[in-house]
């Protein structure tokens, strides 16, 4: 899905509204923009979803290790490791 499209435009226009409605309880509007999210990547070429759910779990395993890492220096280097990782 291209952004002018008519395609982009009807999606906009559902998942827009839905989003304002969902945005007093942070949990279902997180779970709705991440299934959002796949599903828009997924209409332009579906092969590329596993690679952004793929990359979804690997941020979220990072930033887990980073909030629980305790010195200073283990958290830069974690988060070097997680630039590196998305890069690659």
């Amino acid at each position: 899905m291209l952004f002018p499209t008519l395609e982009f435009a009807i999606c906009f226009a559902i998942v827009r509204p839905v989003c304002w409605a969902l945005n007093r309880n942070p949990r279902a509007w997180r779970l709705f923009m991440l299934g959002a999210s796949y599903f828009f990547y997924g209409w332009w070429d579906w092969r590329f979803v596993g690679l952004i759910v793929a990359s979804t779990l690997l941020n979220q395993g990072f930033a887990a290790a980073i909030h629980l890492a305790d010195p200073p220096e283990e958290r830069r280097r974690l988060i070097g490791l997680a630039v590196a990782a998305n890069l690659g």
